[in-house]
This record gives structure tokens, C-alpha cells and sequence, in this order.
């Protein structure tokens, strides 16, 4: 079509608009509506795309381990995987539903024609109706680990204990003045009892030299540097995790 012709169409268009009055609807152009797709074809193939790009991630990571279904991932993968298994089988037989009935038809075969042309829109409104269900339901998470079976292998004095050590009155910081680490907002008196528990509740001694030179002798001996405890200008690094409850 030449840009004249369009310009032509375009005019017929609004002087049929135009020639309408107040109680009449407008006319409407017979090219209106095509120009949202004109300008975005590529609209057309996200569901396909997308269908199937996620048919092909959810098969290259659950066939190898199937446990994997249940990953957040492949919830999500899995209804896009199978609405487009669904579209592609309605799609492929209604189109060859729809090609022998015009075979059908050109063989003045009506009463066949008009099964297979039955068919092919039954394709078509089974793949329509099984996509517009109902969301799908993730099924409920079940870890492969039975609880209470911890994973790896202990390690430390005390292998595998873990203190959990709080006191609300440690700091006290409205949420506004200052910062919540600030010197002022926190009562060192009860950090130092805190971390004196700690100490000693990991360790299993009843003071805090006890329990230090314990660690030490630990290390050390676990580390290769015989049963001795702490050395002067030795340095060593301490952990500490802030939980916020």
C-alpha cells in the first residue's frame, strides 16, 4: 500500500467520523484496532517463547534429580511448562482437524467435513479451558532430610554446641537518637556478662580464664602446636553473629 493510499484511507476514515451526528455512534475505521499489533508483532510469541523456554529449564533440571521439582524455580516453570504442552497439542490438532476437513469438504464429503471441523474447534476449547483453570497449588515443601539430622561434621571444643546468648536491657536505643551501636546507647557491663556466658557455656568451664585457656589449648592441639594455651603475640579472631528479635 503507497503512502497516498494510506493517506486516502486515513481521510475516509475521519470524514466518516466527522458525518455522524451528536445521537449516532461514530464510524469506525476498518483498520482501527490493527495498528497495537502492527507496532508490537513480537507480542505474539511471549507465551510461546516463554512456554517454552520453561519446558526446557524444568526438564534439564528435574530429570537428572527429581527432588528438584520442588524448588520455589520450578514451581513456577512447571504451569508455564505445561499451559504450553497443553496450547501445542490443541493447536497441532486443530490444525490438522481443520486441513481434513477442507479436504473433506472438497470431496463434497459434508457430513465428515463438518466432524473433523467439530473437532478442531473442540482442540481449540480444550487447551483454552485447561490453561484458564484454576491457579495451579505448589504442592507442600518436604525437606529430603528428615528433622533433626544434622548435615556435616561437628567441629569444635565442644562439637557441635552453639550459644545463643541475649539480654534486651545490653543496649538502649529509642530507634531515633543516635545509632544503635553508639557507645552511649549500650551498657557494656552487660555485653561483658554476656559474652562471659558465652564463653563459658561453650567451653563447659566455670570462669572466664578457664574457659579462654581452654579454647586456646584446643586450637592449638587441633592445629598442630601441642597442648600448650595462649602465647603472648598471638592473635586470635572472634566471631560474633547479631540476631535482631
Amino acid at each position: 500500500m503507497s503512502h497516498r493510499e494510506r493517506k486516502h484511507i486515513l481521510k475516509g476514515c475521519r470524514a466518516s467520523e466527522a458525518g455522524k451526528g451528536p445521537g449516532e455512534g461514530a464510524g469506525l475505521c476498518p483498520n482501527q484496532g490493527r495498528g497495537f499489533w502492527r507496532r508490537y508483532p513480537w507480542l505474539i510469541w511471549v507465551f510461546p517463547i516463554a512456554g517454552l523456554a520453561s519446558l526446557i529449564w524444568f526438564l534439564i533440571r528435574v530429570v537428572p534429580k527429581p527432588s528438584r521439582a520442588t524448588y520455589p524455580c520450578q514451581r513456577i516453570a512447571a504451569p508455564l511448562a505445561s499451559g504450553f504442552i497443553v496450547w501445542a497439542m490443541g493447536l497441532v490438532g486443530s490444525a490438522l482437524a481443520y486441513r481434513k476437513a477442507r479436504r473433506l469438504m472438497g470431496r463434497s464429503r459434508y457430513v465428515i467435513a463438518g466432524v473433523f471441523a467439530a473437532v478442531a474447534i473442540m482442540a481449540v476449547w480444550w487447551s483454552v479451558s485447561m490453561t484458564q483453570g484454576s491457579g495451579a497449588e505448589a504442592a507442600p515443601f518436604v525437606p529430603t532430610d528428615p528433622p533433626n539430622s544434622p548435615m556435616g561434621v561437628a567441629k569444635g571444643i565442644c562439637p557441635g554446641r552453639v550459644m545463643w546468648i541475649r539480654d534486651a536491657n545490653a543496649t538502649s536505643w529509642n530507634g531515633s537518637t543516635g545509632s544503635w551501636w553508639d557507645d552511649t546507647n549500650t551498657d557494656q557491663a552487660k555485653v561483658d556478662s554476656m559474652i562471659s556466658a558465652a564463653i563459658q557455656g561453650l567451653t563447659g568451664e566455670s570462669s572466664d580464664a578457664d574457659a579462654w585457656d581452654a579454647l586456646f589449648r584446643h586450637f592449638n592441639q587441633t592445629h598442630g602446636f601441642g597442648d600448650v594455651g595462649y602465647q603472648g603475640g598471638r592473635r586470635s579472631p572472634l566471631r560474633s553473629m547479631g540476631v535482631s528479635l
